[in-house]
Order: C-alpha cells, then structure tokens, then sequence
C-alpha cells in the first residue's frame, strides 16, 4: 500500500505538470489529484520539489537499468523528454537550490562516473560517428547550456559551445580536457 500510493502521488505530480506551470502546483494540489490527504502527502514527500527530484532520479534509474552506455542511455532520455515534453520543459524551469537542475547536477555526476568507468574507457567517437558529423558539417546547431534540453527532445544534432563544455565537464567531476 506505501509504495501504490507514493506511485500515486507521482503520478498526480506528473498529470499536473503536463498541464500547470510549475510555480502554480502546490503540494495541496498534487493531494487533491491523487486522492491523499496533505498529510499523507507529507509522510512521502517534503515538498513539491523533493517530487519532482525523485521523479526524476526514478527516471534515470530506470533508464540505467535498461542501457549501458552514454549513447542508449541519453537517446533513452531524451526520447522520454521529446514525448513528455510539455511536462519536462516545466520541470526544467525551476529555479534555485531545490531546482530540478540543481538536482540533475548532485545526482547525475556520481552516475556519469559509474557510465565512463564501464563506457569506451576513453576510446572517444568511433570511425562511423567521426564521419557521421563530418558530413554534417556547419548544418549542426551550436548549443548553449539552456539550449542542451531542446535540442535533444527534438532529436537534433548540436555542437556545444566551449563555456559548455567546460560546464559539462565541472559537472561530471573532469578536472583537465583540452579541445581542438
């Protein structure tokens, strides 16, 4: 009974944000739309955005399950994203330490370091890939780190840009790359 209700309140979270702004969700609303009191509200979650943090770290835990390298992984993603793209693009809006970004960054760099230490150990683009964008050229956007989220949800091809990069990197915990 726990976990179908917590699975409840989630899901309720999710039918609102495909719909409401995040700002306008209160945690009275996501009980009153999966049929739980406030207060049981409060025994799974402390807030709106510790919901929308374990919405989302579910998500990747799923998604690690299914795939074992950076490619599958993030084309599995953002296939979600693309899908549910109303809902993710209002998740992503959030501001400040409780943010959705916020938590990506805390949760996704200890993840992205499991991946590299069992992906390519540091083989880098293979032959295919290396052609594949050589022929692609100057048709491949040139994306900034807010830019990152809609291009992939779209399936695009895009470049980052060496600020991004270094971002990317911070992120993942890389202390030294060099680019060329």
């Amino acid at each position: 009974m726990p976990e179908r209700t917590k699975r409840e309140i989630v899901a309720a979270f999710n039918r609102l944000i495909a719909k409401t702004e995040f700002e306008k969700i209160t945690t009275q609303k996501i009980a009153t739309e999966a049929e739980v009191s406030k207060a049981t509200f409060y025994r799974y979650f402390r807030d709106k955005y510790d919901v929308l943090n374990y919405n989302y770290k579910a998500l990747l835990d799923h998604a690690l399950v299914q795939h074992d390298n950076y490619r599958d992984l993030f084309f599995g993603l953002y296939s979600y994203a693309r899908e549910e793209w109303a809902g993710f693009r209002r998740a992503f809006f959030t501001t400040g330490v409780n943010s959705l970004e916020s938590f990506v960054y805390s949760y996704s760099k200890s993840v992205v370091e499991q991946i590299t230490a069992q992906n390519r150990a540091g083989a880098g683009l293979t032959p295919e890939e290396i052609e594949y964008f050589g022929k692609k050229g100057r048709e491949i956007a040139k994306v900034s780190r807010r830019d990152i989220a809609a291009i992939c949800a779209r399936g695009e091809d895009g470049a980052t840009t060496v600020t991004t990069t270094m971002m990317i990197a911070h992120m993942a915990g890389i202390q030294f790359f060099s680019t060329g």
